[in-house]
This record gives C-alpha cells, structure tokens and sequence, in this order.
C-alpha cells in the first residue's frame, strides 16, 4: 500500500532571492513543489510599481510567472499557479 505520508521541508533563506532558486532547483528534480511565503514584506512588487527597484521584493512575483526574463529563465525557473504560492503574514 502506498505511504499517505505528506513530507513538509521548512527552509528559511538567508534571502529571499535564493527561494527562486531553491524551487528552480526542485523542479529540476521533478518535484512539483508549492510554496508558503511567510513574510512581514509583501515581496510582490513588480519593476513598475517598486521605489527603489530592489529585486528581492519581488520573489512572490517572480515565483508566479512575472517577468521571466529578469531570473527565472535564467535559473530555469517553470512558473507556479498563484494557487500553489499563497502569502502569509504580510504587513
């Protein structure tokens, strides 16, 4: 019988940058892995809407398909459905 067995990994980056390519990563592996953004910041600016252009506001975006050119094609990133990447704990 197979195992229902659900494995959850915590993984706290020293950025929030190097989720992009810790999930790029997995993905790579064949896992088809969520994510649940817990963040104080919202970390979903997008380039037209950020003051200072900080990339690493805009992982969240990133992670969901935004503007793939900037990193995600890059590490080869697929894209997750919003629906896989809910944020918590925003401001």
């Amino acid at each position: 019988m197979p195992s229902t067995e659900v494995r959850f990994r915590p993984w706290c980056p020293g950025d929030c940058m190097d989720s992009l390519a810790v999930l790029a990563g997995l993905q790579r592996m064949g896992t088809d892995v969520p994510i649940v953004w817990f963040d104080a910041q919202g970390d979903v600016q997008i380039l037209e809407t950020t003051e200072s252009g900080y990339v690493g506001g805009m992982p969240v975006r990133i992670a969901v398909g935004h503007r793939p050119e900037l990193i995600a094609d890059r590490l080869g990133l697929r894209p997750l459905p919003e629906s896989r990447a809910p944020h918590l704990a925003p401001r």
